[in-house]
């Protein structure tokens, strides 16, 4: 192979752009996939180092077999090519900030964005994973303000105490704008706390992390403060009712002393009458469904095995769909989730969780079999914001599946691509 140099075409199908800073035991460089002419990155690992970690027979297979398993939405992977002396592992455009670039950030800002990079070490330990945190470039930060993992080769020598090793230098880089060395004191404040104290290596756990940078970003309310304590509100309770007490005693005394307790002719007073009952209407139920497949008309649907995750009633796991440059708005060529019930239920609201907003959602009737998106009808759409989006079914029609289909991909950096973290039902 020639030597790694910008304009260099590697594996006949990438030409180099421009190298990238980055760890010891690999190269990153930008490059161009000149069958679509879309910008990606190239992560180029020695077979030699690969070899001297594992010096069993399929050395270089398995590590490729190991690297494609982390593809995801976090981690596009798009192939593995073997062009000796490197592994070279194709992926998704990075985003465009390093994690040093990013800091010095707020406490707030900071939270966020490791947050998510958590989420995104989840998905990973879920297909029996782990990846190294121990360089600033192994992580890089979107255009939305999360973290991600930079490269999407696996690493060398990593582990859950690792990750949440490096996890605390992460936070630490963001919050005051330099990777630490093991000498630096904790940045200020309760989150560079957390920060230290993970690089100490004091969490077991994801869980334990999070949990620890929740607290740290939770308002205690100060003790002995009356105004905010369950006694302050007793005793403000207590006050009205005095009051009341005090008003209403001086109104009595004020009626009959002055007004000699008359209260005139009670026979002509017109009766009240009385109200309707009123009429009850039943309250609404959720509808479980019982799975859920990706539904394409004219392709094969993006990530198909991982759609129950949508209605896993896990929000930790999801379904995406791949990664596009263009939003494919009103085109037959989308896609879409085709949820099933054991039983025809007529659906009055559909709720639908993601963590990037944007998406333009329509609830409509299943298709038929081996049929178009024109044989499906719209029930209802709405636009995805972060968290929960309801979306009311106006008139709901009784089916035993039905299809809620991505109209138009939320933007993602430069280019676009939506996500469910869980889809509900409620009927009546």
């Amino acid at each position: 192979m020639n030597a790694l140099v910008p304009g260099t075409v590697v594996a006949g199908k990438y030409r180099l752009l421009g190298r990238m800073r980055s760890v010891e035991w690999a190269q990153w460089w930008m490059a161009r996939d000149l069958a679509t002419a879309a910008e990606i990155t190239l992560t180029f690992v020695p077979v030699d180092v690969i070899e001297s970690k594992d010096r069993s027979t399929g050395a270089v297979r398995r590590y490729c077999d190991r690297t494609l398993a982390l593809s995801s939405r976090n981690l596009p992977i798009r192939a593995v090519d073997v062009v000796r002396p490197y592994v070279v592992v194709a992926a998704g455009v990075p985003p465009p900030t390093t994690l040093e670039e990013f800091g010095p950030t707020s406490s707030a800002a900071a939270v966020q964005a490791v947050t998510h990079l958590v989420s995104v070490l989840r998905a990973v330990h879920r297909r029996g994973r782990t990846v190294a945190l121990n360089h600033p470039t192994l992580v890089r930060v979107t255009d939305d303000s999360l973290a991600v993992l930079a490269c999407p080769a696996v690493g060398f020598g990593s582990s859950t105490e690792t990750e949440l090793v490096g996890l605390g230098a992460v936070l630490h880089t963001m919050l005051v704008g330099y990777w630490p060395s093991a000498m630096d004191p904790a940045p200020p404040g309760r989150v560079g706390a957390v920060a230290a104290e993970a690089r100490a290596g004091h969490y077991a756990t994801l869980d334990e992390f999070e949990a620890a940078l929740v607290d740290a970003t939770t308002e205690h309310a100060p003790a002995n403060r009356w105004t905010d304590t369950a006694g302050a509100r007793t005793m403000s309770v207590a006050l009205a009712c005095a009051v009341l007490a005090v008003f209403g005693a001086g109104g009595w005394y004020l009626s009959t002393a002055v007004f000699g307790g008359d209260y005139g002719d009670i026979n002509n007073v017109v009766a009240i009458p009385s109200l309707p009952a009123p009429t009850t209407t039943p309250p609404p139920v959720a509808v479980l469904p019982t799975g859920a497949e990706a539904w394409s008309a004219v392709r094969a649907p993006d990530n198909s095995d991982e759609a129950g995750r949508a209605v896993d009633a896990d929000p930790a796991t999801s379904w995406s769909t791949d990664r596009y440059r263009t939003p494919f708005a009103g085109s037959d060529d989308g896609i879409g989730v085709l949820v099933t019930f054991a039983e025809p239920v007529g659906v009055s609201e559909v709720w639908v969780t993601t963590a990037h907003p944007g998406t333009v959602v329509e609830v409509r009737t299943p298709p038929d079999a081996d049929g178009t998106l024109d044989s499906t009808r719209i029930l209802a759409s709405g636009v995805l914001s972060l968290g929960a989006t309801h979306i009311p079914v106006v008139t709901p029609e009784t089916s035993r599946s039905l299809l809620i289909w991505v109209a138009r991909l939320a933007p993602s950096g430069s280019q676009f691509a939506s996500d469910f973290s869980e889809i509900g039902f409620t009927g009546r």
